[in-house]
């Protein structure tokens, strides 16, 4: 049975559920927002911060609250997905946007209409955001990352990380135990999965100038490729197979052969699929002069073989390093980024970049507990998406940009809802902070208030910034949820025998 939801209930359902999972998730907003403990259920709980950790945990046994808070969550999740960030500025700004439009909705306004001239006025407001915007500064990525992390010292520490290997994309942040460092591995990185086997007790095999022999398709077995094994172990020869895919059995036939022959023979699958793996392999084959052998094995030689200078293998991945000189195909892979419009695509593009230029560098995550790493580790995640975020600009940050666009703003909802973010953050720090809003209005708009030093400063000289995309796209998701939130009429779910108020 399903049971039908509008009228009255329906924009009180709403309303219930938009303040509880944004009222949840403002309260972290700003430098002095409060901490969050969310018990997962099947963990141990956990402290945070991170928006779209607590927005995503935040469920009711109420059917009718539920399916409005995943939709509400879409919101978050969108904003995260795009820029990393800016998930608690996103539910802000939908809150203010949909209470607002509520009100003008009771009072007569067709929904539509309130819903077409939000969207007007959004596209003034992001034409208003871009000319806000200027070029980041070595000095201000480093404020980007404190701001996003809030935490200096991480700020600190990952601005360096950055600085030195130029792309999100060439770091990895991984769980640590007590103390915070990083490591750089200079070569291409394959993910794969490789058997324990391999390794009897050690952590990692390092092979000094192994032979890469790259298949394309499927190994079905290996008497099509017996003569090129043969050949290489004859000279006392590492070799890696890279095979697209191959049989289960042919893989422990190796294993066996090594075990008993004390050879060193390895066998392992290409990462990823279709056009990716495609691209993989030719990014290899330039690494390691390597020929793609194609499904047809029946002519290999060994001048086919690919040579690397070190190959390193642990148990999640394989590092090829190798000094042959791929500037070309660098040059190849930007311009196909240059070129590429979806955000996917470019993700991957960045990453072999990322890869070929530089290599990797892991930042292993330290604390005192297990709790204290998993909020530590959130931190950095938003702080390093923040940073590649703000290669594409930056605006004055402490909801100050919002503020000042919102004079002009002609549409009363969007423009009182652009004031929230500051009045949020300045409420979670101070309480009281009128004098404070008065100061900063006078000098239209050129002072913002600094929480490390209490004082108001110029926007001159100030290193409280924020990335100019992630308020967009923080903007963007409010305006659409709240949009299609204050048009939708009806919510069929099923059936329910009681309605707890779980509010």
């Amino acid at each position: 049975m399903k049971k039908v939801i509008s009228g009255e209930e329906l924009k009180e359902v709403m309303q219930k559920s938009i303040n509880l999972i944004c009222g949840a998730v403002a309260s972290t907003l700003g430098p002095s927002g409060n901490n969050v403990l969310i018990d997962s259920g099947d963990a141990s709980p956990f402290i945070t911060n991170d928006g779209v950790t607590i927005a995503s945990s935040i469920s009711s046994e109420d059917k009718r609250i539920n399916a409005i808070l995943e939709i509400i969550k879409e919101a978050s999740l969108k904003t995260d997905e795009v820029v990393g960030d800016g998930t608690t500025t996103t539910l802000v700004l939908l809150q203010s946007i949909f209470n607002n439009g509520i009100e003008r909705i009771k009072s007569g306004i067709n929904p539509i209409t309130v819903k077409k001239e939000l969207d007007k006025s959004l596209d003034i407001a992001i034409s208003k955001l871009k000319g806000l915007s200027r070029v980041p500064s070595k000095k201000d990525f480093t404020s980007i990352a404190s701001i996003s992390s809030n935490d200096k010292e991480i700020g600190k520490f990952l601005e360096n990380v950055y600085s030195i290997m130029g792309s999100k994309h060439a770091i990895k942040i991984s769980e640590g135990k007590e103390k915070t460092y990083y490591e750089i591995k200079k070569g291409y990185t394959i993910e794969t999965d490789i058997p324990n086997i391999y390794f009897d007790d050690k952590k990692k095999i390092s092979l000094s100038h192994a032979y890469i022999l790259l298949l394309k398709g499927y190994l079905s077995d290996l008497e099509s490729i017996a003569d090129i094994i043969n050949e290489g172990l004859n000279r006392n020869k590492n070799i890696v197979i890279l095979a697209d895919d191959y049989d289960m059995d042919i893989s422990n036939q190796i294993i066996l052969y090594n075990i008993q022959m004390n050879k060193n023979i390895y066998l392992f699958k290409l990462p990823d699929y279709g056009s990716r793996k495609d691209a993989i392999e030719k990014d290899i084959s330039i690494l390691t002069n390597a020929k793609i052998i194609n499904t047809e094995y029946d002519n290999i030689s060994f001048a086919d073989l690919g040579l690397s200078k070190e190959l390193i293998i642990n148990k999640e991945e394989i590092v090829i390093i190798n000094d042959i000189d791929v500037t070309s195909r660098i040059e190849k892979i930007k311009n196909d980024y240059n070129n590429e419009t979806s955000d996917y695509e470019k993700e991957f593009l960045s990453k072999r970049i990322a890869l070929l230029e530089n290599g990797i560098a892991t930042i292993y995550v330290g604390g005192k507990t297990k709790t204290e790493i998993k909020e530590k580790l959130m931190r950095f995640e938003d702080a390093l998406n923040a940073l590649e975020v703000a290669n594409n600009g930056i605006l004055i940050g402490e909801g100050i940009s919002l503020f000042k666009i919102s004079d002009d703003i002609d549409n009363d909802i969007l423009k009182e809802s652009l004031k929230v973010p500051f009045k949020k953050i300045m409420e979670n720090a101070l309480g009281e902070y009128k004098d404070i809003e008065e100061s900063i209005l006078k000098s239209n708009y050129n002072l913002i208030y600094n929480f490390e030093t209490n004082e108001l400063e110029n926007i001159s000289d100030t290193s409280i910034i924020d990335p100019t995309n992630v308020t967009i796209e923080a903007l963007k998701n409010a305006v659409s949820i709240a949009g299609m939130l204050l048009t939708t009429n009806f919510i069929v779910i099923n059936e329910i025998d009681e309605i707890k108020d779980t509010l």
